[in-house]
């Protein structure tokens, strides 16, 4: 008997996934193969050195990519800024391609003005939006020094594009523009892309 004509069961050619089959002739060399219900499997073929294999989401199949680097945006905070009573530029700003990004950071600042304190936030200018979990403040009782620190640590999406964003400052109980100053280049905030 040949093999070549042999065909148990009415099994066909190429099998069918209900026959336990691919569905396909031939398959690609180096692809990965992907599920595809009663249909005949897909495949996501290698396309460029380095490209690694990535979800596209619930739905969609994956396919290889570029991997994601970590790059890393750091704004200083000038030596010496304004602060008003309403929301203003520090002048630290950071410029954010589309991306996930960790946003950290740790502002030691200090004057010899009378203040009672500041607020702090992170400003997304491109989208007209303060960023979430961004917002923070340090108070002092002194009538003749003001000095303290503003942390930050929070993640923000920039859809698309490039985002400008800007370290805002709004002076607490206290009449007229204060002057006020990053100490020693501590200022610092930096976004590390993540995804």
């Amino acid at each position: 008997m040949s093999t070549s004509n042999f065909s148990p069961g009415g099994l066909t050619q190429p099998a069918t996934v209900p026959q336990g089959g691919t569905g396909q002739v031939t398959l690609p060399g180096g692809a990965v193969l992907l599920g595809n219900g009663t249909s005949p499997v897909g495949n996501a073929a290698p396309a460029a050195l380095g490209n690694v294999l990535t979800d596209q989401g619930s739905g969609s199949n994956p396919s290889f990519q570029k991997p994601v680097t970590a790059s890393t945006v750091t704004g200083t905070l000038p030596s010496i800024y304004t602060a008003t009573a309403s929301w203003a530029n520090s002048g630290l700003s950071l410029n954010l391609p589309a991306g996930t990004w960790l946003i950290t950071g740790s502002l030691w600042i200090f004057n010899g003005a009378v203040a009672q304190g500041l607020n702090f936030r992170l400003y997304d200018a491109t989208a007209g939006a303060v960023i979430p979990n961004s917002i923070g403040q340090f108070y002092t009782t002194s009538t003749t020094q003001l000095q303290g620190q503003y942390a930050v640590s929070c993640l923000y999406t920039v859809a698309s594009g490039t985002a400008t964003i800007n370290l805002q400052a709004q002076y607490i109980n206290n009449a007229g523009a204060q002057i006020y100053a990053g100490a020693n280049g501590t200022s610092v905030i930096n976004a590390v892309r993540i995804a």
